[in-house]
């Protein structure tokens, strides 16, 4: 079968196509910035980590990496405000970069799509949550 290089990027299974459907949505653009200016950097972390990077998106969103965690060398810890909460540990701290960086672009388009006036985007949203999960398991 011959898959799209978005499926293909995305790995999308054929039975998680709708969930996917909400990354081809085009909505208006935020900026991730620097959690409280920065202030949270160096500091310990919700995994009693050293924090490494922090961000938040739209005042919505959040994403935290903490190095020296109890259980990993690294950890990312990640949610949608009133929605879900995420953590994921890491041996390799290339590893956890880059999926930090994978993690915040699905994350936006998570938001993104709850802010939407549109039901079935609303809808789409809340599905690619558990695509989320699914996508970035622990």
């Amino acid at each position: 079968m011959n898959r799209s290089p978005e499926r293909q990027r995305l790995r999308i299974q054929p039975g998680l196509l709708a969930r996917a459907m909400l990354l081809r949505v085009t909505l208006p653009a935020h900026a991730w910035t620097v959690f409280e200016d920065g202030a949270t950097v160096g500091s310990r972390g919700s995994e009693s980590g050293l924090i490494l990077l922090d961000e938040e998106y739209d005042q919505a969103s959040r994403i935290t990496l903490e190095q020296a965690v109890s259980t990993a060398p690294f950890a990312i810890t990640c949610g949608v405000y009133g929605r879900f909460f995420h953590t994921r540990f890491f041996d390799s701290e290339t590893v956890a970069r880059n999926e930090y960086a994978a993690m915040k672009d699905v994350l936006q388009q998570i938001v993104d799509g709850f802010d939407s006036e549109d039901a079935r985007t609303k809808d789409l949203a809340r599905q690619a949550v558990e695509g989320f999960l699914d996508r970035f398991p622990t």
